[in-house]
C-alpha cells in the first residue's frame, strides 16, 4: 500500500471517531481543531486560528460564528466592527472540551492499541518531525 493511503485511512478513522464523540454534544467534527487549539492556547486571534487549523479564513469565520451561537466560544472585541480580537472558550466550552477529552484519548488509545509502547513512541516522534518539517516549510513562504 502507498504511504498516503495509510495516512488517509488513519486520518479518516480519527475523523469518524471524533465525529461520533462530538455528535453526542450536538457538534460537528470540523469544530475539533478549533476546540483543541483554544483549549491549549487559552485564546487566539482569528488569524492564529486559521493558521493553526490549516483552514482558510472564511471557514474559520463560519465555524467560530457557529461555536459562538452555541455558546461555546466568545471573544474580547470592544465593538462589533473590531478587526482584531481574541477568541476563547466560554466556561461551558471548557467544560465540554474537558468532558470529551477523555473520550477522545480513549478512542485514540484503542486505535493504536496493537502497537507496543516503543512502536508508539517511534510513531509519535516520526509524526512530530514531519509536522515540524511542514511547519518550517510553511514559515518560509512569503
Amino acid at each position: 500500500m502507498f504511504l498516503p493511503s495509510y495516512v488517509h485511512a488513519i486520518s479518516k478513522d480519527i475523523t469518524q471517531r471524533s465525529a461520533e464523540i462530538l455528535n453526542q454534544y450536538n457538534l460537528k467534527a470540523c469544530y475539533l481543531p478549533y476546540l483543541v487549539t483554544l483549549f491549549q492556547k487559552g485564546k487566539a486571534t482569528m488569524k492564529e486560528l486559521t493558521e493553526q487549523t490549516g483552514t482558510d479564513k472564511s471557514n474559520t469565520t463560519r465555524i467560530i460564528s457557529e461555536l459562538r451561537e452555541k455558546g461555546i466560544v466568545a471573544d474580547d472585541r470592544k465593538s462589533k466592527n473590531s478587526k482584531k480580537y481574541n477568541v476563547f472558550l466560554t466556561d461551558e466550552g471548557r467544560k465540554l472540551v474537558i468532558k470529551s477529552k477523555h473520550e477522545f484519548e480513549s478512542s485514540i488509545d484503542s486505535l493504536f492499541s496493537n502497537l507496543s509502547q516503543e512502536e508508539l513512541d517511534i510513531l509519535i516522534e516520526i509524526m512530530r518531525k514531519t509536522k515540524d518539517f511542514i511547519n518550517k516549510k510553511t514559515d518560509l513562504k512569503f
